[in-house]
């Protein structure tokens, strides 16, 4: 029975077959896998002679996939598919082609090659180029001077240098045999040859060089189940199944040669006297001519677990396993804060404890805070999510004996607080003041003007949507902010140190504050501004004070020693809490701004925060009752509000379970607060309103840009948050093409009723195995609808949908690479014919 050959890169499987990539002046041959990316790449080390820095040169990179050891220099490939290279570069043998896409390597001694995953051959330095560089190259190998290149078809290619020994000229065939594997020593070549029956041997097949008999393979040796061949400069390597190594040629070479053991060996590779075997448990085993440099054997690498080798002149290459690697998380998780998250790893034997760190900056920092020391034998930890906010955090996970063994989190995760807050607007939109809202989880207040809109976040500083002419974009850029208002076209902001910033229009001086530094409040009007500092003292600008052309409203008149704290600025008017709890008035009257509400608590210890609109204001009391007067309505009832905002003609309070309760004008939707929302903030504008809150759905998957095939299946994910007011039991779900201009039901009416409404599916936050349409789209999004309340919903971020037609795409990936040369090859091999479609189904049962 014929046996895989597998040595080198990685051992890859597609459907039990082999495809062969060769690296070096001795064969690497490894099979193909469809998680090839998924499997965890390497770090490179390196040993031997050095006289052109190819080993202290080594790059640091930790992706690497692919290495080749040639005379003097070096080639590797990394992760993205792009080339790395080192050492001698007196031939240019080492200025690698831009781009990615590379799948293999090899080296000669002056000269390098690249197997594309398009199946085409690079070759650079002192050496010619393929025949037919295009192809379909599924293996490459090089000599001293000269190159060899396996096609998808079994056929073999030789090119480059001379051909004085023949080592070009490449065997004839027997009837219904093809190349399997290939491997180019100094001036020859190796190579394993199959044919259509998989029950003969495969046999080995030499050329060129008759040096130490080079061309020949010894008698017994020449048919088996092999593993791996290499070609070196004066001798070669076969390694069978069963783990016997078979070495002829230069005599030095066949010292201590390692006999079968336990464990066995995965590949072989060889140098210009010697060879390298790795074996399965990852160590590596040299032997041959090793006195023409010590360092072959004596400075072995010891620890770390190998999964390559490459066998240079006088230098090796080995590609080793990460001592440690994250497993979860690493595939831009949305994780809540103040939850448990399981993180699980792991490690090469001999680490007794791990530390865990996290960065909020993806790897830039880690923060000592929330390090923590685990045993390692769990190779996972409950981690508990800290209350942070950021879409770039990263975990590293550390040998706790060695830091400098480690690894960091491949992708970017989100973390975010739990209460998933967002920015909410609706009413008159005109200047995008109420639909622009910035993306932030975290909002400490909200200020609405006439025609644009501002946010203080947590951090301090402040973002701004909406009109900008006027100086209105000019937000001052320091992150140390605690207040902040809106005016007709002007914005203040309170700094920490007590100092006022104002920008936008300044006809009426509305943008020039006061310059004391001990305010503590701010509050802006229609074309006035006002401020408490730390005595209680209400200090006004702008419009109306008293040396202004409207003195008769005097609406920022100076009003010191009445031991505010609180104010509101309106239109044309002003209002303040007393230390007392009353009000006091001024400004504009012509609506009665000035009757401030009698009864009760007229005296005192009552109110604990004021509005003020166009032409009317209104307070909260300490008992969470509203009272309302000048040109409004009555405010609504009830003892469970706990913030209140004025607009032009409406206003708006929030209760206590998150619910927004709104009267007045209704004309551009101002009052109709969307529902689905468990708000916390609010703020009114002229015609328009802002809230803050968490949404009662947040779809996570597809979240933002993804690229989805058509007519595969697909997991529609998201998060429900428990808002005040309830929880959705059942959802709908629906998707757009057209960015939701038209929406179809995903989950369509199938209870025979004929309402053509979508039958509610369990809002378990997953809904599994959606069929994606086909179509092609640039501008599809997903909603997400309660089953009971259909106007709570949530819109998710625009994806694409693509169709893929490609004709030699064998494995409906959409793109034409080395896994569909490895199908188009495995039926090849076991039929003979790479479109027998009965025979392949025979191989591989259809799902």
């Amino acid at each position: 029975m014929k046996g895989c050959v597998m040595a080198g890169v990685k051992n890859y499987t597609v459907l039990g077959i082999i495809v062969l990539l060769l690296v070096g002046p001795c064969v690497v041959i490894a099979s193909l896998q469809s998680d090839f990316d998924a499997l965890p790449d390497g770090s490179i080390v390196a040993w031997g002679n050095d006289d052109d820095m190819q080993v202290r040169d080594v790059p640091e990179f930790s992706d690497f996939k692919a290495v080749a050891a040639g005379a003097n220099h070096s080639l590797a490939v990394r992760a993205d598919g792009s080339l790395v290279a080192w050492g001698d570069n007196s031939n240019g043998e080492t200025d690698v082609p831009k781009g990615g896409g590379y799948v293999a390597v090899a080296v000669g001694w002056n000269h390098s090659l690249a197997l594309h995953s398009d199946g085409s051959v690079r070759s650079w330095g002192l050496t010619g180029s393929p025949p037919d560089p295009n192809s379909n190259f599924v293996a490459i190998a090089a000599g001293i001077d000269f190159s060899l290149g396996l096609k998808a078809d079994g056929s073999l290619v030789g090119w480059g240098g001379g051909n004085v020994h023949g080592q070009r000229t490449i065997p004839a065939l027997a009837v219904g045999e093809k190349y399997k594997a290939i491997a180019a020593g100094g001036y020859h070549g190796l190579a394993i040859v199959t044919d259509s029956d998989p029950q003969t041997a495969d046999r080995l097949a030499a050329w060129g060089w008759d040096f130490f008999d080079l061309d020949t393979v010894p008698p017994g040796w020449e048919t088996g189940d092999f593993r791996a061949i290499g070609a070196g400069t004066y001798h070669n390597v076969s390694l069978e199944a069963d783990g016997t190594i078979n070495v002829w040629g230069n005599v030095n070479a066949m010292s201590s040669v390692p006999s079968i053991e336990p464990g066995g060996f995965k590949s072989v590779a060889c140098g210009e006297g010697y060879s390298v075997a790795l074996r399965n448990n990852g160590s590596i085993e040299v032997w041959g001519d090793i006195a023409m440099d010590p360092r072959l054997v004596n400075a072995i690498p010891a620890g770390d677990i190998y999964k390559v080798v490459s066998a240079g002149r006088n230098h090796v290459l080995a590609l080793a396993d990460p001592p440690i690697r994250v497993i979860t998380p690493n595939g831009a998780e949305f994780l809540s804060a103040d939850t448990t998250f399981t993180i699980t790893w792991e490690t090469q034997s001999g680490i007794d404890d791990v530390i865990i760190d996290l960065s909020t900056d993806f790897g830039a920092t880690y923060l000592p805070e929330y390090s923590v020391r685990v045993p390692n034998s769990t190779r996972s930890y409950a981690w508990q999510i800290p209350v942070v906010n950021s879409a770039v955090c990263r975990i590293r996970i550390s040998d706790a004996d060695d830091p400098n063994r480690y690894d960091e989190s491949d992708h970017p995760f989100t973390v975010y607080p739990p209460n998933v807050g967002v920015i909410v607007g609706w009413g008159d939109d005109s200047h995008l003041k109420a639909s622009d809202v910035p993306a932030t989880h975290h909002c400490d207040k909200l200020a609405a003007g006439h025609e644009h809109s501002l946010a203080l976040l947590t951090d301090g500083s402040i973002r701004g949507w909406g009109r900008t002419d006027f100086g209105l974009d000019l937000i001052p850029a320091d992150p140390n902010y605690i207040d902040i208002a809106a005016g007709e076209a002007f914005s203040i902001a309170l700094h920490q140190n007590g100092a006022i910033t104002c920008w936008g229009s300044n006809i009426d001086g509305q943008a020039a504050p006061p310059t004391e530094w001990d305010y503590t409040q701010v509050a802006a009007g229609d074309y006035h501004g006002l401020a408490i500092n730390r005595s209680g003292d209400v200090i006004g600008w702008g419009k109306g004070d008293q040396g202004a052309a409207y003195a008769s409203d005097m609406q920022a008149y100076d009003k010191m020693g009445i031991n505010a704290i609180a104010i509101a600025a309106g239109g044309n008017q002003s209002l303040a809490i007393i230390e007392d709890g009353s009000l006091l008035a001024w400004g504009n009257n012509d609506y009665g701004q000035w009757t401030e509400p009698t009864g009760s608590y007229a005296a005192g210890n009552g109110f604990i925060a004021v509005a003020s609109g166009r032409f009317h204001h209104v307070a909260l009391r300490e008992d969470k009752s509203l009272v309302a007067w000048g040109n409004t309505s009555a405010a609504p009832a009830g003892n469970d509000f706990v913030a209140i905002a004025a607009g032009d003609s409406f206003s708006l309070a929030l209760r206590e379970d998150g619910t927004i309760e709104g009267w007045g004008f209704d004309t551009f939707g101002q009052i109709s607060v969307p529902r689905g929302y468990d708000f916390f903030k609010i703020a009114a504008g002229q015609k328009h309103a802002l809230a803050f809150g968490n949404p009662a759905f947040t779809i996570t998957a597809p979240a933002k840009g993804e690229l989805l095939r058509a007519g595969s299946l697909y997991s529609l994910q998201w998060l429900t948050h428990a808002i005040s007011s309830g929880k959705a039991t059942h959802v709908n779900l629906f998707y757009s093409i057209d960015d939701g201009a038209i929406w179809t039901a995903i989950n369509p009416d199938s209870d025979g009723d004929e309402d053509e409404d979508p039958d509610p599916v369990a809002n378990v936050n997953q809904y599994e195995n959606w069929l994606l349409p086909q179509v092609t789209s640039q501008t599809c999004r997903i909603k997400l609808q309660d089953g009971d309340l259909p106007d709570v919903e949530m819109v998710s971020a625009a994806f694409t949908l693509y169709q893929c037609t490609l004709t030699l795409d064998a494995n409906e990936d959409c793109q034409v690479d080395l896994l569909d040369f490895a199908l188009f090859v495995s039926q090849w091999l076991h039929c003979g014919n790479p479109f027998d479609q009965g025979c392949y189904n025979a191989i591989v049962p259809p799902e």
